[in-house]
């Protein structure tokens, strides 16, 4: 899995690492390289600590891996990239800790806002929010 930026990298590849990233972190409990291409993030901050939290009680994630099937660029905001992504994710299973029950997400489809900015060249996640409905 490459946490380090490939030379000339695009919006759309960007986004197909860090949900690379996402998952890794969640099956390892590793956030360090999903925090570094997200800096300044507060939901990714929010998601990371959760994480965290899981493994450090003896919890778990299994599952999960995320898809890209279909991006639109929105009027962005100076210096900022921002799109909508329709993305489709396996189900997941995971444990709070070790003493709590097994929970289950079905995935599917989701949409998420993602606020892009570059940084030395490199592209970074600002933000992302989760939608319910899917791109017209």
């Amino acid at each position: 899995m490459p946490t380090e930026a490939p030379a000339g990298e695009s919006a759309e590849a960007f986004i197909r690492r860090w949900l690379a990233l996402e998952f890794q972190m969640g099956v390892t409990g590793g956030t360090e390289a999903f925090l570094r291409v997200s800096r300044g993030c507060v939901s990714c901050e929010r998601t990371a600590a959760a994480i965290r939290g899981f493994y450090r009680r003896g919890g778990y994630v299994r599952g999960g891996r995320g898809e890209i099937e279909r991006l639109k660029r929105l009027p962005s905001k100076e210096g900022y990239v921002v799109l909508l992504a329709d993305l489709s994710y396996e189900p997941t299973v995971y444990r709070k800790s070790s003493g709590s029950s097994e929970s289950r997400l079905r995935g599917g489809p989701t949409t998420r806002k993602l606020t892009l900015d570059r940084e030395d060249g490199e592209w970074n996640m600002f933000e992302f929010t989760n939608y319910r409905t899917r791109l017209p």
